[in-house]
């Protein structure tokens, strides 16, 4: 067919001619197609956001550890999605926040006022610029969901009570019209990371994010993201912080230009993704007051709203993702950033976890490539244990310390593990002394604690929570270890009790479209092994194919007529 032409059909059968013929190795037809340009955006300091785009272009970085998303913005840039920014505040009349600002739905809790403009503090100013500066608008910087709408929440420029903090978990949670609602609540703040205490939010507030997660955007729930905190050198832990560690947060790690873990971000077994931030030679550039801009910006303050600018590019490319579901998600497309790190392990649920790092480094492309065929998890799943009385002295300085075991037995079939939350009773005269691990039935090994001079606390109905067990199945003996590994004094290991929450699959969940494919349904490597449904529900002559997340013995797609016989049970997940 001639160039320009419409003679498709003519031109297959020419190619299907000529193959035929021999004379050919291969014959196709050279279809027409328009190609398309990536946005480069046009904001003059786009080049030194090397955190969006990193080229090697600030010091000691190493091109490509970034958040991997511009080629997203050609199709999805966060419009239709409200982050709020929950801190001290955000100058709504900044060049490159006042096209995004909701000003209509801003509140000052502080200043008990609709404006939520800082008196001096630049902070939240900041988060917002990382999160969702104008783009494509000539000036200055771009947000990493650059058309989303920006709701400002002054909290912590003075002192805040717990309604207070209750108040700006659920603003916005329901309001009249769905174009108003907050999407993503974006919080870079949190207790002191001293290392001295465990902090935790109060009651009003624990059940505003329960409320939150349930009624918030519809039914399906506000994301919450959370700075992991900036503790490392004072020996600072993710599950210190009962805000930055609840199931119903997303807490964000740092990471540098060379995909390290930044010198402050603290480990813990609740970390669940890292995003990159400032490091030893280069902070990240950002709005702040006075309408200026600044290339000093980080910790994990920078971290956390990056993540919920990508998760809103998610949210407008799949509007009916639950909070849940964007856990899933991230979980699943994290990048393995610093594999040489020795921390790194696969859980007995097949993914990857590094108690620095978490699942890996927020990965924007991959993440809002698997919303577009995501299926909706199932509704969540509790397992929970009585109290296990301990009552036993830890020996001091001992590295064995006390082992308690808890059996999880009456466990649904098909369970899929995602947060694990430890309730633990210990005193002591210095409660850092104790290191604290927990181990499933799988052979995963969290660390919920580590020693630490700083503390002197108790472990007081203390909640720990572990993601390092996510897709693990819970059934049989979890065990958690207290070992006291400084002189001089004794506690206490007096109770505990585990918490599972997840939820069950069916194994012989399949579907079959019109070409007779039988597609696996799910999201990871579920705890069962019997594929043999699969195969049942294609025709004979069909194709069964399984999800590229699988952990499959075997190819990924196998025809039925051609490979199988009606009595083969193909083994998929680690089972």
């Amino acid at each position: 067919a001639e160039r320009g032409g419409d003679d498709l059909l003519g031109a297959l059968e020419a190619a299907n001619t000529l193959y035929e013929s021999g004379a050919a190795v291969f014959a196709t037809p050279l279809i027409e197609r328009q190609q398309h340009k990536r946005l480069m955006p046009n904001d003059p300091m786009f080049g030194q956001q090397w955190h969006l785009h990193n080229t090697a272009q600030v010091s000691g970085a190493v091109a490509g550890n970034d958040v991997n998303i511009i080629e997203q913005w050609d199709t999805y840039t966060g419009a239709g999605v409200n982050i709020a920014i929950t801190d001290s505040g955000v100058q709504v009349s900044h060049p490159d926040l006042s096209p995004n600002a909701r000003t209509d739905i801003d509140i000052d809790i502080n200043g008990n006022d609709d404006d939520p403009t800082p008196t001096s503090d630049p902070h939240g100013t900041s988060c917002a610029g990382i999160a969702a500066a104008a783009g494509q608008n000539s000036v200055g910087v771009i947000g990493a969901g650059f058309d989303a709408g920006i709701v400002g929440i002054r909290l912590i420029e003075a002192p805040t009570t717990d309604a207070e903090e209750a108040e700006a978990m659920t603003h916005q949670m329901a309001p009249a019209s769905a174009s108003d609602r907050v999407h993503i609540n974006s919080n870079s703040w949190g207790p002191f990371d001293s290392g001295q205490q465990l902090a935790t939010f109060g009651p009003l507030t624990g059940a505003a994010l329960a409320d939150g997660v349930a009624q918030g955007r519809g039914g399906n729930g506000i994301i919450y993201v959370w700075a992991a905190g900036n503790g490392r050198a004072n020996n600072d832990n993710v599950n210190y912080d009962g805000y930055a560690s609840s199931r119903y947060t997303i807490a964000v790690g740092a990471t540098g230009g060379d995909g390290v873990v930044s010198w402050y971000s603290e480990p813990g077994a609740s970390m669940f993704v890292n995003a990159p931030s400032s490091y030893t030679g280069a902070g990240t550039t950002t709005t702040t007051t006075g309408s200026g801009y600044t290339s000093g910006f980080g910790g994990t303050s920078s971290a956390c709203p990056l993540a919920a600018g990508v998760i809103a590019l998610m949210l407008e490319a799949n509007p009916n993702l639950t909070w849940r579901d964007v856990q899933h998600i991230l979980a699943d497309t994290a990048f393995q950033n610093h594999p040489a790190d020795g921390g790194w392990f696969t859980n007995g649920g097949g993914l990857l976890f590094n108690h620095n790092y978490g699942f890996g480094r927020v990965d924007a492309a991959a993440a809002v490539d698997r919303v577009s065929d995501w299926q909706n998890i199932e509704p969540e799943t509790t397992v929970a244990s009585p109290v296990m009385n301990v009552n036993t002295v830890v020996p001091d300085n001992n590295a064995t310390g006390v082992t308690s075991m808890i059996s999880l037995e009456s466990v649904p079939d098909g369970f899929f593990v995602e947060h694990v939350e430890v309730v633990l009773n210990a005193t002591h005269a210095f409660g850092g002394d104790f290191t604290i691990t927990l181990t499933s039935p799988q052979g995963t090994t969290s660390t919920l604690a580590t020693t630490n001079g700083n503390r002197s606390d108790d472990y007081s109905n203390w909640l720990f929570t572990s993601v390092a067990h996510w897709g693990e199945d819970p059934t049989g003996a979890w065990s958690l270890k207290l070992a006291d590994l400084f002189f001089a004094d004794v506690g206490t290991f007096v109770n505990w009790k585990i918490t599972v929450y997840g939820f069950t699959v069916d194994s012989n969940v399949v579907s079959a479209d019109a070409n007779h494919t039988g597609i696996v349904n799910g999201h990871h490597n579920w705890p069962f092994n019997d594929f043999q449904a699969a195969y049942d529900a294609v025709d004979p002559g069909g194709t069964v194919q399984v999800q590229s997340n699988f952990t499959l013995a075997g190819p990924s797609t196998f025809s039925k007529a051609a490979t199988l016989d009606a009595s083969s049970t193909v083994q998929i997940g680690t089972s």
